[in-house]
């Protein structure tokens, strides 16, 4: 059983936060290549405009299962979504609490984004061992993802970073224990 678990393409700034850049379009075609010759079961993807452009080129060409799930989102940010680093940090701070308990208004904090990654683990866990499944998804998700499969402390995430267009291929045995790994090929390791 193997996970290959991608990160959605670069994508634009502000306003355009949620769009791939011409580059971004370039690596989704990139890893649609790839992926196209895999035995892949079944496709997951967030609901967010960027990871389904980037699934978009290999959907054309996949028959199968796909679930578009809020599940595997990157952390919500509510009030504070598409605004610059400066902006959270300010919210932030200013709200006196640690960065785990902090919640955006109308978004989650960092138990609410962990508790997600394993709601969802536990979903493919118990429906679909056995399956090679195509993971589109965020660069929070996926580091906190990969935390879960390898057992590292979710406080070490940092330990795993997730590039633009990245591809990462777990293969598990019957158990769900890492058997092999191939974390963060980028475009051209594709």
């Amino acid at each position: 059983m193997k996970l290959y678990i991608i990160r959605h393409g670069e994508r634009g700034h502000g306003d355009s936060h949620d769009e791939l850049t011409e580059n971004g379009y370039f690596q989704a075609k990139n890893i649609a290549e790839f992926l196209i010759n895999k035995k892949i079961d079944k496709v997951f993807c967030s609901t967010s405009n960027r990871t389904r452009e980037t699934a978009k080129s290999f959907l054309d060409n996949f028959i199968g299962d796909v679930v578009f799930t809020d599940l595997i989102m990157e952390q919500k940010m509510g009030a504070l979504e598409g605004k610059s680093g400066s902006d959270w940090r300010f919210a932030f701070e200013k709200s006196g609490l640690s960065v785990d308990d902090f919640r955006p208004k109308d978004g989650e904090n960092r138990a609410d984004a962990l508790s997600r990654v394993l709601e969802f683990f536990n979903l493919i866990k118990s429906a679909e061992t056995g399956k090679n499944l195509a993971i589109f998804s965020h660069s929070g998700f996926i580091s906190d993802l990969c935390c879960n499969l390898f057992r590292s402390p979710f406080d070490q995430k940092s330990n795993y970073r997730i590039s633009s267009g990245s591809l990462h291929i777990i293969e598990l045995d019957k158990n769900w224990n890492p058997i092999s790994s191939i974390l963060n090929l980028s475009q051209s390791d594709c």
